[in-house]
């Protein structure tokens, strides 16, 4: 039996300044609630950012201050790609990448627009890409089918999503679905029917887009035998592709391992080094002693020097003064005989008349120069004494100089020279992984090329089988909008018995698809609250019906704030109805009814997906059990995150 096409978030990622900004999902109910105002809804247009929709309410202050890149993971139709695109900048080519997020870099991206219009993208239009892999047909949907002069577009992966995303401004709304705007709320109309397998006229429009969609899988094929014959040409065997992936990831684990032990050497480098500095501080050390030891003697040598060359001329002085005595005694100076004689020192003729010293004076200066000498000898004698220490001392820091020495080429030769080499050595080796893995990727990012291309071609098989099964339905009649209807009234009726409204009755879905309350057209309806369970209500059992049948839309749903409109505490003053609408159980059946819808999936074991952002969380829910928490935010911080951007200074 043939299944709707299916869409699972897995993750959000925005990627910032600072850090990166996280959101994780699982299959099922995903509740996102908390304050008002701390930027719930954010993580619901990045998902639709990322799908190809607009940025403009993303762009408020903190994710423009701190937010770059946005990520989404998503699961299409079991196979995983991560959509990467620039928040900042809507123009940009989206990224997507085969793979989740982690595995992301093993692949090679395509590049293609949000755009139609946009014809620059290598890869095309992100709603080509979308529909594709959820074997959704591109059909071409026109405005109205009344209307002959009505213009038609191509099925665009952003007019079903309308269908997917029940935003904020949109629950309640008297103008849902665009019905404020009679040209797009009848190409809606249209796109129900097309999601509903209601094709009217569409038979020669679905055989021509079958024979495209045919055309472009042999293509794919051709694309497959000849990118198979360039691997082979590299000797790249298809068959051998698990060994090229086995190939990275042995190389990025010998590579860990190297780094491992890179580490440890450089750590024991680094010990062995700081006892190499330890040594080479020791030897620094000694030989500054010697150096200082070595001043020290050029210092006593030069005193010992000066003061030798003083003891020669006390020496000198003192024998003249024993001449002079001699002279004295010779000459008779008391009663001279002659005018002049020369001098003793000099010979420089002295009168004998002129004044003479006494005896007793030359004796004095004789004593003083004896004392003077006999000084000098001690103090030379004492100088020759340290000199004699210091040159011990000398011998004493060169010998430990040698053997700091010889300790340090030891530790060099025995520790560092060896570690050297091994990081060398390790170096080397991680060099040759490095140039290994980056091969063994290249390898492994064409493998995934190739593998890419037979996904491609599975996808459009399954397209393929699809385009023939609406051809099938158009020429049997097996599917028409009354019996869509039909069964659509049906699954309205039963959710608006359990909503907790009263006066429940005359229910009805129209050709347009509008449900009637009380004979009452959706749009018509006065109150607030009832227009906001109606407007879930028949999202919500769209999703029903998909589960059911085969149809053109994702098992997918995102509801921002369902518990607006409704008070979930009851008024004293209040009127019937309007205490009705503030009855807690309205709210919470919103979430019962949701959980029942859920539940019947997994025991069909279908895959769906419901994401919900509101500002309270209902009793009924219990975390772990029947919905997955993704984030709960708080402006007052504390063990709750402020908001996505959990960083951001809050005003």
């Amino acid at each position: 039996m043939e299944n709707s096409p299916y869409l699972i978030v897995n993750q959000v990622i925005v990627q910032g300044f600072k850090k990166n900004y996280e959101a994780n999902f699982k299959e099922g109910l995903n509740l996102i609630w908390g304050d008002m105002d701390s930027g719930k809804s954010s993580i619901l247009m990045l998902i639709d950012y990322c799908l190809g929709g607009s940025n403009e309410k993303l762009l408020y202050g903190e994710m423009k201050t701190y937010g770059r890149i946005a990520f989404l993971e998503a699961n299409l139709n079991g196979k995983i790609y991560t959509f990467e695109r620039d928040i900042l900048s809507s123009d940009s080519f989206i990224r997507i990448y085969t793979g989740t997020y982690i595995e992301r870099t093993s692949h090679f991206p395509l590049l293609v627009s949000a755009a139609s219009t946009d014809k620059t993208a290598p890869d095309g239009w992100i709603s080509d890409f979308l529909l594709d892999n959820l074997s959704i047909p591109k059909v071409t949907i026109k405005e109205s089918r009344q209307r002959e002069d009505a213009s038609s577009d191509r099925l665009s992966f952003r007019d079903l999503m309308k269908l997917l995303y029940l935003k904020q401004t949109r629950v309640g709304s008297d103008n849902l679905l665009d019905y404020q705007s009679p040209v797009l709320f009848n190409k809606n109309i249209e796109i129900q029917k097309f999601v509903f397998n209601i094709y009217d006229d569409k038979l020669a429009a679905l055989e021509s887009n079958l024979a495209a969609e045919i055309a472009e899988a042999n293509d794919l094929e051709r694309n497959e035998r000849s990118i198979r014959k360039f691997l082979a040409d590299i000797n790249i065997q298809p068959n051998e592709f698990g060994n090229e992936k086995n190939r990275a990831a042995q190389n990025e684990a010998d590579l860990e391992e190297l780094e491992i032990g890179l580490n440890q050497l450089k750590q024991d480098i680094f010990l062995a080094n700081d006892i190499a500095s330890s040594i080479a501080d020791a030897i620094k050390i000694l030989r500054q002693e010697a150096q200082n030891v070595d001043n020290q003697l050029n210092q006593l040598e030069i005193k010992y020097e000066s003061f030798a060359k003083l003891s020669n001329t006390y020496r000198f002085d003192i024998d003249a003064l024993k001449l002079s005595k001699i002279s004295r005694s010779i000459l008779g100076i008391q009663n001279p005989k002659q005018e002049h004689i020369p001098c003793a020192l000099c010979q420089t003729p002295l009168e004998i008349n002129a004044p003479t010293v006494a005896d007793e004076d030359v004796d004095f200066q004789l004593k003083s120069l004896r004392n003077r000498e006999v000084g000098l000898q001690t103090a030379l004698s004492e100088i020759r004494s340290s000199q004699r220490e210091l040159l011990k001392k000398k011998e004493t820091i060169e010998n430990n100089l040698k053997e700091a020495t010889r300790s340090f080429d030891e530790n060099s030769i025995e520790s560092i020279s060896p570690l050297i080499t091994a990081i060398q050595s390790v170096e080397l080796s991680r060099t040759q992984l490095k140039i290994d893995l980056a091969q063994a990727e290249r390898n492994v990012a064409i493998v995934n090329k190739f593998e890419d291309i037979g996904t491609k071609r599975d996808s459009k098989a399954a397209l393929i089988s699809q385009l023939r099964r609406a051809i099938k339905i158009i020429k049997d009649g097996l599917v028409g909008i009354e019996e869509v209807t039909n069964e659509l009234r049906s699954l309205l009726d039963q959710y608006l018995q359990n909503s907790g409204l009263l006066n429940v009755s005359d229910i009805s879905i129209d050709k347009k698809f509008t449900a009637h309350l009380r004979g009452i057209s959706y749009y018509n309806t006065s109150s607030g609250g009832v227009r906001t369970i109606t407007s879930i209500a028949t999202f919500v059992i769209r999703l029903q019906y998909l589960l059911k049948h085969a149809c053109n839309l994702p098992t997918f749903l995102m509801i921002d704030t369902p518990g607006q409109n409704i008070g979930r505490y009851r008024a004293p003053d209040d009127s019937p109805e309007e205490s009705n609408l503030s009855d807690p159980k309205l709210y919470e059946r919103i979430f019962t009814q949701i959980i029942s819808v859920l539940n019947e999936a997994t025991v069909s074991e279908r895959k769906c997906q419901v994401i919900i952002v509101d500002n309270d969380l209902p009793d009924s829910l219990v975390e772990g059990v029947n919905f997955h928490l993704v984030k709960r935010f708080s402006k007052q911080g504390g063990k709750f995150e402020k908001g996505l951007i959990n960083d951001a200074e809050m005003g």
